[in-house]
C-alpha cells in the first residue's frame, strides 16, 4: 500500500488491520465481529430488564450503532460496564463523543443519576437521533415532525434546484415531490402518523402553491383539490393501517408480541399507537377489520379507498364554507388534477380567478367590511359587482380585449351559464385564449386603478 499526496508517492508499507477506505466487505465484517456482543453481555432477567414473552430486550444493533437500555440506572450502567469488556477484549474503541444516554420521564423532572464509560461521564440529554428519526425523552413527536420539516424544507429547496430552468409539467413536479421531499417529511409515519404534523403540511402546501403561483391567503382546500392532492396527514394514515395489516397478518416476531401489549392496554381505556388505529379504522366504517383480526380479508387498496373518500367528503364541506370560493364551489365538480394549469404558461390568471385570490373588489371588499352588494366595478359606470363573472363576460372596459381573445359565443349576451361553460372547458384552444384574456385584461385595470 502507498499513499499518494499531490505528485509524489510514499514507500510502499503493509497494513494489516481495518480495511481500505469505502471498501463494500466492510459492514460485513464488522457483522461478523460484532455479533458475539449478544453472548457476552449476557444479563440474568429481572424486573429492571424489558421482557416480552420471556424474551428480553436490553440491546439493540444496527450496523455500527448501538443502543443499551433498561428500566434503571444501574441496570444501565452494568450494560455499559459489560460493553467495556466486550470492546477492550476485541480492541473496539467507542465514540465517548457520540455516546449519550436520554432518560424518558413524565414531566421535567431533573435527572439525578450519572453514567460512565470507562471511568468517563456521559452526557445525558433530552433527545438523540437514531435510524434518522429523532427521539425525544417524554416521547411526543412534536419535535421529531418538526426535524422532518427542516429536512423536508432542504429537500424542497434542492428540487428546486435542480429543476430550474427545465419545462416540466406541473403534473411530473408533483410526482417529484412525492418521490424526493414526501418520502423524506414523512420518515417513518407508520409510528407517529397520527401527530398533526403541522410543520410538515407547510412543506407540502408551499409546493403547491409555488407551483400554481398563488399567495399565502390561498384556501389550504383550493390547493388541494386543483391538483388532486390529499393532504400529508391522509399520506401517513394509509402508512399506518398498512403497517397495521402486516403485523396482523403476518405476526412477525416481537412486534406482533408488543402489539398483543398495546392491544391489551387499548382494551382498557388506555390511549396508545393501537388504539388509534381502532379509532381510525372505526371513523372510514372498518368496525368489522377491527373486529375480525384473526382472520383479515380486506385489501389495502380498500382502505385507502375509504381513507381518500372521508376526506374528500370533508374538502367538500370546507369549499361550501368558505367565503372565498363562493364561484369555485360552484365550477368544481370533482376532486382531481385540472389539467388547465399545464395547457399555457398565463394559466396562473385563471388559477387565481377560480381560488379568488385575484384582487377584485368583491374579494377585496371583505377586508375591509365592505357589504358585498356596493363592492363595485370602478372601471366601469355600470354600478356592478366586481365579480369574477363581471370581470370575465361584462365589464365593457374590457370588451376590445374580449373579442380579440374568446370565441364570439362568450362575448355577446353573456350569463352565468356561460361563464360556467368557460370556466369548466377540456379544450386546451380555450383554455389558453381565456388565460391570455385574464392577463391583459388584468393589466388594463392595473393601469385604470394605478
Amino acid at each position: 500500500m502507498r499513499v499518494k499526496t499531490a505528485d509524489l508517492l510514499s514507500d510502499s508499507f503493509e497494513n494489516f488491520l481495518g480495511v481500505k477506505q469505502g471498501e463494500p466487505l466492510s459492514p460485513l465484517l464488522f457483522l461478523f465481529s460484532i455479533n458475539d456482543l449478544i453472548e457476552d453481555m449476557n444479563i440474568s432477567p429481572s424486573a429492571d430488564i424489558v421482557n416480552i414473552n420471556e424474551v428480553l430486550i436490553y440491546l439493540i444493533l444496527f450496523a455500527d450503532d448501538t443502543i443499551l437500555f433498561g428500566k434503571s440506572p444501574e441496570i444501565l450502567q452494568e450494560l455499559l460496564d459489560k460493553l467495556l469488556i466486550y470492546c477492550n477484549k476485541w480492541n473496539i474503541e467507542v465514540n465517548i463523543n457520540k455516546t449519550k444516554v436520554v432518560v424518558f420521564k413524565n414531566g421535567w423532572q431533573p435527572v439525578t443519576a450519572k453514567f460512565f464509560y470507562n471511568n468517563e461521564e456521559l452526557e445525558i440529554v433530552d433527545s438523540y437521533i437514531y435510524l434518522g428519526m429523532l427521539i425525544h425523552c417524554n416521547g411526543k413527536i412534536l419535535k421529531t415532525q418538526k426535524r422532518l420539516a427542516l429536512q423536508g424544507s432542504r429537500s424542497l429547496a434542492a428540487l428546486n434546484n435542480s429543476t430550474n430552468g427545465l419545462y416540466l409539467t406541473k403534473k411530473k413536479k408533483c410526482d417529484l415531490f412525492d418521490s424526493m421531499v414526501a418520502s423524506v417529511i414523512n420518515y417513518a409515519s407508520e409510528i407517529w402518523g397520527f401527530h398533526r404534523g403541522n410543520d410538515v403540511e407547510i412543506i407540502h402546501n408551499r409546493f403547491c402553491r409555488s407551483i400554481l403561483k398563488l399567495g399565502k391567503s390561498t384556501p389550504n382546500v383550493f390547493l388541494y383539490g386543483e391538483l388532486g392532492r390529499l393532504p400529508m396527514n391522509v399520506i401517513r394514515k394509509q402508512k399506518v393501517l398498512k403497517y397495521w395489516l402486516k403485523i396482523v397478518t403476518h405476526k412477525p416476531l416481537i412486534v406482533y408480541d408488543i402489539y398483543i401489549l398495546l392491544l391489551r392496554d387499548a382494551n382498557t381505556g388506555k390511549t396508545n399507537w393501537v388504539s388509534n388505529v381502532r379509532d381510525l379504522l372505526f371513523s372510514i366504517g372498518l368496525n368489522f377489520v377491527w373486529y375480525q383480526q384473526s382472520g383479515i380479508n380486506i385489501s389495502l387498496d380498500v382502505i385507502k379507498t375509504r381513507l381518500k373518500d372521508q376526506y374528500i367528503q370533508s374538502w367538500s364541506a370546507s369549499i361550501q364554507d368558505c367565503e372565498k370560493l363562493t364561484m369555485y364551489r360552484i365550477l368544481k365538480l370533482d376532486f382531481c388534477f385540472e389539467d388547465y394549469v399545464d395547457y399555457n404558461y398565463n394559466s396562473h390568471f385563471f388559477t387565481k380567478l377560480r381560488s379568488g385570490t385575484m384582487k377584485l373588489n368583491v374579494e377585496v371588499g371583505r377586508y375591509t367590511n365592505i357589504l358585498r352588494e356596493n363592492r363595485l366595478c370602478t372601471c366601469c359606470n355600470m354600478k356592478s359587482v366586481e365579480d369574477e363573472y363581471h370581470f370575465t363576460l361584462v365589464c365593457p372596459v374590457y370588451r376590445h380585449v374580449r373579442l380579440q381573445f374568446l370565441p364570439n359565443y362568450y362575448c355577446s349576451w353573456p350569463n352565468v351559464t356561460k361563464l360556467m361553460y368557460l370556466y369548466q372547458t377540456k379544450s386546451r384552444s380555450l383554455v389558453g385564449k381565456l388565460c391570455n384574456y385574464l392577463k391583459s385584461a388584468w393589466q388594463i385595470r392595473s393601469h385604470l386603478i394605478s
